[in-house]
């Protein structure tokens, strides 16, 4: 009996207080929430670091692709620009490194307002022609020198309709018939796309203050203006 009641003695002398449990849980819980918020801490880190990484790759790139595009722009030059009719031949030469491609000819067509002024055709009384942009096709015979030639006869359309068009010569003439007193102008360009995709438009011939006549075509157009001027530089 002495020896049962010794060991129930010493065991209730190796249990710690119940105050004391509740402190190592304390402590163990404290522990365990620094080292949660150590490891948040880190991940955040590395994470950020890694989006700073990312982002200052992405600049790199966007860099990179700007010198890129750069040093393959192409540099078109119009050598030339014939005229048959309603169609239209144009001598082009590109100077530059990138190769340009998708050649299209566009004429924009003016009329006088009432008070004199060049307006863009859809914004005058009368028949309203807008532009349309026509492909040119590559020509067998060659150009001059390095150039290459294309053609393509001009058109113009109605602002209400996507696919109903005229030939130059038969837009001018609808106009003539009706705005007899009024001024005729044009502008044509050229359209070309680069390697990449980007889009260049370039002015090649103004023709202003032309004749209106029976059968008047681009050809004619052009031998009869009195004004080679940019129209649309001098718009409001």
């Amino acid at each position: 009996m002495y020896n049962i009641v010794r060991i129930l003695q010493q065991s209730l002398l190796d249990q710690p207080p119940a105050w004391g449990v509740e402190l190592i849980g304390v402590l163990a819980s404290s522990i365990l929430s620094a080292l949660l918020v150590l490891i948040y801490w880190r991940m955040y880190r590395v994470q950020k670091s890694q989006n700073e990484i990312q982002q200052s790759q992405t600049d790199i790139m966007d860099i990179q692709s700007k010198i890129m595009a750069a040093s393959f722009t192409p540099d078109v030059i119009v050598k030339d620009t014939l005229t048959e009719g309603d169609t239209v031949k144009i001598n082009i030469s590109n100077q530059g490194r990138g190769r340009a491609k998708n050649f299209r000819v566009s004429c924009q067509p003016y009329v006088t307002d009432s008070k004199g002024n060049y307006r863009p055709a859809w914004e005058v009384d009368g028949p309203c022609f807008r532009p349309v942009v026509v492909p040119l096709s590559r020509c067998d015979d060659p150009g001059s020198g390095d150039a290459e030639l294309y053609k393509g006869t001009v058109k113009l359309g109605y602002p209400d309709s996507g696919t109903t068009s005229f030939y130059f010569s038969e837009a001018i003439n609808q106009l003539g018939q009706i705005e007899r007193d009024r001024k005729f102008g044009a502008e044509l360009y050229l359209i070309y796309d680069s390697e990449i995709g980007d889009r260049f438009v370039q002015r090649i011939k103004c023709i202003n203050d032309f004749e209106i006549d029976t059968g008047v075509t681009l050809e004619k157009a052009i031998q009869n203006c009195t004004n080679k001027n940019s129209i649309i530089d001098s718009l409001d």
